[in-house]
């Protein structure tokens, strides 16, 4: 089997664009993602992957109530179309489509897509890869409000809790 570079940039950088959004747009290619450390005073790469929890939290250190909430179903994401320049074919703009199985859909759930654009993916593998990866994100959407005490003025965000 042959080993394939999972991240890799292509293309070039817009100077024109404000230098926060080029960041993101390469973090997106990298498998990263950027956030502001208020404890380092700087901005911090976070990597997209799997990992085990930092910090747990219990009746110990929850504070008053908590809060579960989520997106509705007509703001659920159950396709992607991503766009970006095809190295195979002269970097002319190619698209990557990809749907979500009608067994992972809720009952009802509308057709939705998730359009991105991969300004620095000429890898047609790379880019579906990148389009699975956000669409199966979108889906993921289960947010957790409480109040903690003082232990958890270390975490930031990306950081995995149990």
């Amino acid at each position: 089997m042959a080993n394939r570079t999972q991240f890799e940039i292509n293309g070039a950088l817009d100077t024109n664009n404000n230098v926060l959004d080029n960041l993101n747009t390469l973090a997106n290619a990298a498998g990263c993602f950027l956030t502001w450390d208020p404890n380092k005073g700087q901005w911090v790469v976070i990597l997209n992957t799997t990992s085990n929890s930092i910090k747990s939290f219990s009746d110990s250190n929850i504070l008053g109530d908590i809060n579960v909430s989520g997106s509705g179903l007509t703001e659920l994401f159950n396709a992607v179309s991503a766009k970006f320049p095809n190295s195979d074919t002269r970097d002319t703009i190619d698209v990557v489509e990809l749907t979500t199985p009608d067994a992972d859909r809720f009952e009802e759930e509308i057709d939705n897509t998730l359009e991105i654009t991969l300004p620095y993916t000429n890898d047609p593998v790379q880019a579906q890869y990148i389009a699975a990866r956000e669409l199966k994100q979108s889906r993921l959407d289960t947010i957790i409000e409480f109040s903690t005490n003082f232990e958890a003025n270390t975490l930031k965000a990306g950081d995995l809790i149990d």
